[in-house]
């Protein structure tokens, strides 16, 4: 429970010291009383935990850049989850080549 009380007089106050706008201000406090709103009924130990932890990192995040908006996620295109028909084209690699295909690439550029 002290760090529950504990993250969010940091996000708070970091809210009230915070560079930006008064928008990017009001922002801050918002997602915080939300976020702990939203979380108020968990039970569990392992899923409070899990919040309070992953708020904490929210906001080391948002502290680090300097930005308090959730990160995008990103999808590589060329992994699962991508966009299909954005897949990254890559070179065949012949093992049995080996060094020979290293040597002759290094030989093509001279100083």
């Amino acid at each position: 429970m002290s760090r529950a009380l504990t993250l969010y007089r940091r996000l708070l106050r970091t809210a009230r010291t915070w560079d930006g706008g008064e928008v990017e201000r009001y922002y801050i406090r918002q997602q915080a009383r939300s976020g702990f709103e939203a979380n108020r009924t968990l039970k569990s130990p392992t899923e409070i935990e899990n919040a309070i932890t992953e708020g904490e990192q929210r906001l080391e995040v948002g502290l680090h850049y300097k930005n308090p908006y959730p990160r995008p996620h990103y999808s590589d295109p060329g992994t699962l989850g991508g966009e299909a028909d954005l897949k990254r084209q890559t070179k065949k690699v012949h093992p049995k080549a080996g060094h020979r295909a290293k040597a002759t690439r290094g030989q093509a550029f001279k100083w």
